[in-house]
C-alpha cells in the first residue's frame, strides 16, 4: 500500500510541529511524574529512616538506663555492706569492750602449761559477738582444768570447746568460743 501525502507544505510543517509539541508534553508528562514519583519515595525513605534512627535512639538510651541502673544498684549494695561494717563497729564502741580486762580475767585462769596464741573478737560471724582463743596446751588435763575455771568464770558465758580440743592426750592445739556477760 502506499501513502500519499497530499497536504501542502506548511500543513506538513504545522502537522510535525504538533507531533513534535505532543512528543515533548509527554516527555515533560513522563518527567514530572518520574520526579513526583521520586519525591515520594524519598520522603518515605526519610520517614523510614528517621523512625528507624528514633528507634535505635531509644534502644541505646534504654541500654544506657539498664546500665546506670545496674551501677546505682552495685553501689547501693556496696553502701550497704559499709553500713553494716559501721554499725559493727558502732556496736562495738558503744558496749567499750577492753582487751585488756578479759586478758586479765583470762591469766587469772590459765595455769603454766597453757599457751594463749590469739584472743579475736567476731562480730560478723553468725554467733555474734563471739570470742575466739585460740592456743596450746600441754597435756589434758591442764586443758580441762582450764576450760573448768573458764565455765565457772562469772566474766565467760556461752563457752564452746569442740570435742577435738580433747582427742589427744599431750600437745593439744585447741580453740574455743566464748562470749561476755555484760
Amino acid at each position: 500500500m502506499i501513502y500519499l501525502n497530499l497536504s501542502p507544505p506548511s500543513e506538513k510543517k504545522l502537522f510535525r510541529l504538533a507531533c513534535i509539541e505532543k512528543m515533548v508534553n509527554y516527555y515533560i508528562a513522563v518527567v514530572l511524574a518520574a520526579i513526583v514519583f521520586l519525591v515520594f519515595a524519598f520522603t518515605g525513605v526519610k520517614y523510614f529512616l528517621l523512625l528507624h534512627t528514633g528507634i535505635l535512639e531509644q534502644s541505646v538510651a534504654g541500654q544506657r538506663t539498664e546500665e546506670i541502673a545496674q551501677k546505682i544498684k552495685d553501689r547501693e549494695a556496696v553502701i550497704k555492706d559499709f553500713n553494716f561494717i559501721i554499725s559493727a563497729v558502732n556496736k562495738i564502741g558503744e558496749r567499750k569492750i577492753e582487751f585488756s580486762d578479759i586478758l586479765a580475767d583470762l591469766s587469772e585462769i590459765i595455769s603454766k602449761g597453757i599457751v594463749i596464741s590469739d584472743l579475736s573478737y567476731n562480730s560478723f560471724s553468725g554467733n555474734a559477738d563471739s570470742f575466739v582463743l585460740e592456743g596450746e596446751s600441754g597435756t589434758r588435763e591442764e586443758f580441762l582444768i582450764f576450760t573448768e575455771k573458764l565455765d565457772q568464770s562469772p566474766r565467760f558465758k556461752e563457752i564452746n570447746s569442740p570435742l577435738s580440743n580433747i582427742v589427744k592426750k599431750e600437745n593439744i592445739n585447741f580453740r574455743i568460743e566464748f562470749k561476755l556477760e555484760i
